[in-house]
């Protein structure tokens, strides 16, 4: 009997134990994410990463395994917001208002290169 409550015990203090560890893990991620946001550049490369991983498009294919391998790279983008939300919660707003005032930014420049291809076009 002796031996069969030192295997429990030793079972719960080493699930109890894993159990502390990952908690420290998933708050050093945290933390970490907390550092990346600080940052215009991480906020943006954080921001490609979601886009990347489709969280703001559908995932639906007429490929039954083309739905799992999008749902599987989905997920991954869910997580990370979670883990952007539990770090800062304005933070995703602002890396959205980021992303959106860059891609006009682009289009505006892109607008005067074409302007300026076409008045240097032979007539």
């Amino acid at each position: 009997m002796i031996d069969l409550f030192r295997t429990a015990q030793a079972r719960e203090r080493l699930q109890k134990f894993d159990a502390e560890q990952e908690k420290r893990r998933e708050e050093r991620f945290i933390e970490d994410v907390q550092m990346i946001l600080r940052y215009p550049e991480g906020r943006r490369a954080l921001f490609d990463v979601l886009s990347f991983c489709g969280v703001y498009r559908s995932i639906m294919s007429e490929q039954s395994n083309q739905v799992f391998y999008l749902e599987g790279r989905r997920s991954v983008g869910l997580y990370l917001i979670q883990a952007i939300q539990q770090a800062n919660m304005s933070a995703l707003q602002q890396m959205q208002m980021e992303h959106y005032s860059e891609q006009k930014s682009q289009a505006a420049q892109r607008e005067r290169v074409a302007e300026e291809i076409k008045a240097n076009e032979p007539k």
